[in-house]
């Protein structure tokens, strides 16, 4: 493609923003690249997050089996810096209660495959960072089938 339109907006210096705890803010003047004209961006700072699909249970005080990552995605690249892993755990076991944070409030529930299709698609499961969990199991299916 000779047309290619050039899409990459040339970055100034990062101005820090706020700190909130969970995350912090910036701020970064752009130039876009067909017009020069400048603009100041807002963007969030966070640590990477990590979703748990447990064939067997869910995550939080569950241990051993094996543990594969399965997916990766930026979350919202446009404002924010971190990365979320999806990863898949087989063959695990409760062998501990959960131990939240202070911050943190957690339910265990656990469910067929099929159950959490049938929900998906009911819009039952609506989180999309949780949809884009099933979506990497999904792409995999066929390997999951293979002894």
């Amino acid at each position: 493609m000779s047309d290619a339109i050039d899409l990459v907006w040339k970055l100034g210096a990062r101005v820090p923003g706020h700190d909130y705890r969970i995350f912090t803010t910036a701020f970064v003047d752009g130039t876009n690249p067909q017009t020069g004209a400048t603009k100041r961006f807002s963007l969030i700072d966070s640590v990477d997050w990590v979703n748990v699909i447990a064939l067997t249970a869910d995550d939080r005080g569950y241990t051993g089996g094996n543990w594969e990552l399965i997916g990766r995605v930026r979350p919202n690249p446009a404002i924010q810096n971190n990365t979320l892993f999806t990863v898949l755990a087989r063959g695990v076991a409760r062998t501990q209660p959960a131990t939240p944070d202070a911050g943190e409030v957690l339910a265990v529930e656990t469910a067929t495959l099929a159950e959490c299709r049938r929900r998906l698609l009911a819009g039952d499961i609506d989180h999309a960072l949780v949809v884009v969990a099933f979506a990497h199991l999904a792409l995999r299916q066929h390997e999951l089938a293979a002894p």
